[in-house]
């Protein structure tokens, strides 16, 4: 069914009505675009700052991981070489098999005999004549 408008003057207003109508729409799209667009941009140049602050931030704790990473490790060094000296040396009467391989496996391993015979608790000088015994048997083979 055709459309019809008996007079053309209506007939073009209700056009320009309607391209007007358009118009405006499109108007009002652009400018809601263009402010969300603004509103992207500022939202991603906050998360870059945020994301260099943070960057920093982390840097930071990263030198100061390292530095509590070597003073930790002196730490524990100075810990051990004074536990070595002040463990109690216990007398005992002798050596038995197990404290043997022990004392062998502890000189293998690169201890001092003076480390030695406080880890085990055993006296110094037991420690000393097992190794000078173990130096004379290997040389022996």
């Amino acid at each position: 069914m055709p459309f019809s408008v008996e007079h053309p003057i209506a007939y073009y207003g209700a056009l320009a009505a309607a391209m007007g109508g358009c118009f405006y729409l499109f108007v009002a799209t652009a400018a809601r675009m263009e402010s969300m667009k603004r509103k992207l941009e500022n939202r991603i140049s906050d998360t870059e700052r945020q994301t260099g602050v943070i960057g920093g931030q982390l840097a930071n704790l990263e030198t100061r991981l390292g530095e509590w990473a070597g003073r930790t490790k002196s730490m524990e060094e100075t810990v051990a070489s004074l536990s070595a000296v002040r463990r109690p040396q216990i007398v005992s009467t002798g050596v038995n098999a197990n404290q043997r391989t022990q004392v062998l496996r502890l000189a293998r391993r690169g201890d001092r005999p003076e480390q030695i015979a406080a880890e085990l608790r055993v006296p110094k000088n037991e420690v000393d004549l097992l190794l000078k015994v173990q130096r004379a048997v290997v040389r022996a083979f």
